[in-house]
């Protein structure tokens, strides 16, 4: 009898210890999902601004440009 007590235990502790690491993980995939869309914002905006300089380096090199080619 001892030794069937002391089984329903351990499988009660392993359940228990099992409900613990799925809550862990599903609380991690979501701090997960939570950082990937961060990140993804993170860098649209980053891409936003590199055209932006982009588009601002080549005006500037058009301007240079033409005030070069007007005081020659």
């Amino acid at each position: 009898m001892i030794l069937a007590e002391c089984n329903d235990e351990l499988m009660r502790t392993l359940d228990e210890q099992r409900c613990i690491h799925e809550a862990e993980i599903e609380r991690l995939s979501r701090s997960n999902q939570i950082q990937c869309a961060n990140l993804d914002s993170k860098l649209a905006e980053a891409e936003k601004v590199l055209e932006e300089l982009i588009r601002d380096k080549k005006n500037l090199e058009a301007t240079l440009s033409k005030d070069t080619n007007e005081k020659v």
